[in-house]
């Protein structure tokens, strides 16, 4: 909303978001940064770090117009509460329901999927993220769906 250049306003952002990030480092010495229990430095860092990218994002989307990888973070974004609560509702559906195997053995859907389409693709740590990334695709085609048929759920 400010009236300097575009250039001043991420030029700030990066200069501010710099100066957090040394902040957090700084005090880290005498209060660790610590993620599970958010500790001061943790959210003074992050601050920092959430602001160098918002600073990059908003030169790359509204300054140098590149935006159209953008849309379908956009189409994420306009219904995002209804996508978090739906991928809540699939992951607890996923994790109760169960596959009747071999001898008697049961196994929940989740972990059938993510044993037969993920870990023949990659690694422990990697297949995690391939599985994440397809629960996102399938939330992403709900988001699409919605956007298409004009369907806003605000609250």
């Amino acid at each position: 909303m400010s009236s300097a250049s575009e250039r001043k306003k991420v030029a700030g952002m990066v200069c501010a978001g710099l100066v957090l990030l040394a902040a957090g480092y700084i005090l880290d010495r005498w209060m660790p940064i610590n993620k599970s229990i958010w500790t001061s430095t943790f959210t003074i860092f992050m601050a920092g770090l959430a602001l160098i990218f918002l600073a990059f994002f908003h030169w790359l989307i509204d300054v140098a117009d590149f935006s159209r990888w953008a849309k379908p973070f956009v189409i994420l974004g306009l219904n995002p509460i209804t996508i978090y609560v739906l991928s809540e509702v699939l992951d607890t559906s996923l994790r109760s329901m169960n596959f009747a195997m071999s001898k008697g053995k049961q196994i929940s859907c989740q972990l059938y999927l993510f044993r037969r389409f993920c870990i023949p693709l990659a690694e422990a740590k990697t297949a995690s993220m391939l599985y994440a990334l397809g629960i996102l695709m399938c939330m992403l085609l709900v988001a699409w769906i919605m956007w298409r048929k004009r369907l806003f759920i605000k609250v």
